[in-house]
């Protein structure tokens, strides 16, 4: 008769629980030092400068996302450019319904909180397509209101701009490549947080 590994386990912890005992000693160190991998790998920063960071996300946020629409389909939403300027960020999105209408988002980096970055399925955006669709957003530090919202045929009026505490990236159209630009949206932020040296 054949004994599983379990069951080989549970018999040897019944007649020879010292000699269980010692077994279990000898893997402590081992599982120690992969513990201690596992978070160093994990806490690991990357080394990108700000500037290499901000040129990725610019491409990315254009090449790596599809257009978003809703049940219908008479209405569409994609991502025409991303544009840094030092740290201030500047995202144009073209929403199609009866014409295209050109929206631009604004915010400086430093006032975003790099903890409340979320990569999350958006459901609208997926009833197109036969594989889910995902969006990465992030907010402003303390919920302030410091996303400003312009529509550019009334970018001549400010008291018309709409100011929101959240920014979202949508039409990401793969998890893995929403999960890896949230990473470097994340790195992008600390840096620009931090002072001068000068």
């Amino acid at each position: 008769m054949l004994i599983s590994d379990s069951d080989r386990l549970w018999l040897l912890s019944r007649r020879h629980p010292y000699e269980l005992e010692m077994k279990m000693k000898k893997l402590l160190p081992i599982l120690l030092i992969l513990q201690i991998f596992c978070i160093a790998s994990f806490a690991q920063e990357s080394t990108a400068t700000l500037d290499e960071t901000l040129s990725w996300l610019k491409q990315k946020t254009v090449e790596s996302t599809v257009p978003s629409f809703n049940p219908g389909g008479e209405m569409t939403l994609r991502n025409k450019s991303a544009l840094f300027e030092g740290c201030f960020m500047s995202l144009t999105s073209v929403l199609t319904y009866k014409g295209d209408n050109v929206f631009r988002s604004e915010v400086s980096l430093s006032d975003l909180d790099e903890t409340s970055i979320v990569v999350k399925s958006d459901r609208v955006a997926s009833s197109g397509y036969k594989d889910p669709v995902w969006t990465v957003e992030t907010w402003v530090k303390n919920k302030a209101r410091l996303v400003k919202s312009v529509d550019e045929k009334f970018a001549a009026y400010p008291e018309l701009q709409d100011h929101y505490n959240s920014i979202a990236i949508t039409g990401f159209a793969v998890k893995e490549m929403a999960n890896r630009y949230s990473k470097a949206l994340s790195h992008a932020i600390k840096l620009c947080k931090q002072k001068e040296p000068f």
